[in-house]
């Protein structure tokens, strides 16, 4: 009898462990955009091929920074089909590519990559590349796809060269086939792939919008990925919320959604409309990373572009600003936040 209890417990854990979905970063994917970089140097990049189609190829070319709607032979380097990839070289194949896997390595730290190595694609009907072919790993109790923390050297059907590493594997609502990965392409010939430092690159993703969490530990476990992803690139994540409709609520508790995201967060701001003025206040409501910051104040001018005030605001209390602003409880920040957004991060 013990051995079928035990039997059973097994049983039970192992449907128990299939069932829990662990979150996933969830990207759309980029429009097609094609344009020419030229010989110049490009990113780090993020962009999210939509490779949903279990009979359709999508062709992606660094060149031109997009998924090329027909691809002539030589106009694409890399190619997706749900979780496979294949490079545009090999027997059969009209291009020169290639793709080295560089290991477990930071993204930021491969400066250049290898002048040999390179592997096409083998097969024919279903080509497959062995370099990058087990770029994943797969959870048979959790059915969840996960991109390995590895780099890849890419050649490209030219000869030029990119490095890449994946992101996600998931479009909004957990839907599988958005290939998200980030790269930098040397457009020049050279194999030098340090990315940009005077130009910092950007990306923005509707978290809420996309996952709609409504408890607080699935949001924290939502964000647990982009903390990771923040730790490894040194990027700062900034996030813009709006607020509730309830003005009884203190200000710390307006964020629309759970409160993770603000309890997650380091430094938490709230914009809201003076009353009885055009200036918005610009005031801090959560701080574990400093000394505690200013208070600040802008105003708009009629060419849309945002104005700091001279001097820092004494005496504002948060909770008393929204109680007296109506633009605030109608939670119609929208617009401010984003010249907020242009006057600090630009």
């Amino acid at each position: 009898m013990s051995a079928i209890a035990a039997m059973v417990v097994v049983a039970v854990t192992l449907v128990a462990l299939s069932l829990r979905q662990p979150p996933v970063p969830m990207y759309p994917p980029t429009p097609s955009s094609p344009r020419d970089a030229g010989r110049g140097l490009v990113g780090p990049v993020l962009y999210t091929v939509d490779a949903t189609s279990s009979e359709q190829w999508r062709y992606f070319s660094f060149r031109f920074g997009s998924v090329m709607e027909n691809a002539g032979p030589k106009d694409w380097d890399l190619a997706f089909r749900r979780y496979q990839i294949i490079a545009n070289g090999g027997r059969e194949f009209p291009g020169g590519g290639g793709i080295v896997d560089l290991g477990e390595v930071a993204f930021a730290d491969v400066k250049s990559v290898p002048d040999a190595g390179y592997q096409g694609n083998e097969g024919g009907p279903e080509p497959r590349n062995p370099a990058i072919a087990g770029w994943y790993s797969y959870s048979y109790f959790s059915h969840v796809l996960s991109p390995k923390p590895r780099v890849w050297a890419v050649r490209m059907a030219d000869g030029r060269y990119a490095k890449i590493e994946f992101v996600s594997y998931y479009c909004p609502r957990s839907q599988p086939g958005c290939l998200t990965f980030r790269y930098v392409y040397q457009g020049d010939g050279s194999r030098v792939v340090e990315g940009e430092k005077s130009r910092p690159s950007s990306a923005s993703a509707p978290i809420s919008a996309a996952s709609m969490p409504t408890a607080t530990p699935r949001c924290g476990g939502l964000l647990a990925p982009l903390a990771k992803l923040a730790e490894r690139t040194g990027a700062a994540v900034l996030g813009i919320m709006h607020l509730t409709k309830n003005p009884e609520r203190p200000a710390l508790y307006r964020a629309n959604g759970s409160i993770a995201f603000i309890a997650a967060a380091r430094l938490a701001f709230l914009v809201a409309k003076e009353p009885g003025s055009s200036r918005r206040i610009f005031v801090p409501i959560k701080n574990n990373l400093s000394a505690p910051a200013a208070t600040l104040a802008y105003t708009i001018d009629d060419e849309g572009r945002l104005v700091w005030a001279p001097e820092p605001e004494e005496g504002v209390d948060a909770d008393r600003l929204l109680a007296g602003s109506p633009a605030a409880r109608k939670g119609s920040d929208e617009v401010d936040s984003r010249y907020l957004v242009s006057g600090v991060v630009v």
